[in-house]
Parts: C-alpha cells; sequence; structure tokens
C-alpha cells in the first residue's frame, strides 16, 4: 500500500510550491487540445472536454499553490483531497486524447 501512496503522491513534489509549474500543465493540456481540433479539423465538445476540465483544475492547482505561498503553508492536507483528483484527471485527459488522435490518424472517427 505504500508503494502505491507514494507512486501517487511523489510527482505531487515537483508541484508544490511552484504554480508555475501548474500552469504549464494546464497550457499543455490546452494545447493537446489545439492540436485534436486542428487534425480533427472540427470541435468535438464531449471529446475533449475531460481534458478541458484538466486543464481548469491545473489552473485552480496553480491559483492554490500562489495562496499556500502567500500563506505560508508548510503542511499540506490539502494536497491529500486535491492531488488524486488531479493526478486521475490528467490520466484519463492523456488517455482520452491519445485515443482521439489515434483514431483519427488511423480514420477509424465515428462521430
Amino acid at each position: 500500500m505504500e508503494w502505491l501512496l507514494k507512486s501517487v503522491f511523489a510527482p505531487a513534489e515537483l508541484f508544490m510550491l511552484h504554480p508555475e509549474r501548474a500552469f504549464c500543465m494546464a497550457a499543455s493540456y490546452l494545447l493537446l487540445i489545439v492540436i485534436s481540433v486542428l487534425c480533427a479539423r472540427a470541435i468535438h465538445v464531449r471529446r475533449h472536454l475531460v481534458a478541458l476540465l484538466t486543464a481548469m483544475l491545473w489552473v485552480f492547482f496553480g491559483l492554490n499553490e500562489m495562496r499556500a505561498i502567500d500563506q505560508g503553508w508548510n503542511i499540506r492536507v490539502d494536497l491529500l483531497f486535491a492531488w488524486p483528483v488531479l493526478f486521475a484527471c490528467s490520466a484519463a485527459a492523456i488517455a482520452q486524447e491519445i485515443y482521439s488522435l489515434t483514431r483519427l490518424k488511423f480514420g477509424t472517427d465515428v462521430r
């Protein structure tokens, strides 16, 4: 069980007290959406909804990190709740966009 906690929460250390990194992650998800839209030559709201929500979650996470810096928080109980959700949404968004792009590449895109 300890390895599971370490594997989920270890990446959080890269973003703790670094809101600029969270904003870069949000921008990367938006870029992923733009690439997918350009490849499909159409906007499919349902297809990109997970990535859009994930980008919004990264922005909120970055704003929360800015608040943590301003308030001088050193005990981060909020990460116990926020990070697993952000981690799962990020993985789901990447999987969805890769699936979407591979379907476009191989011509099996069905609307």
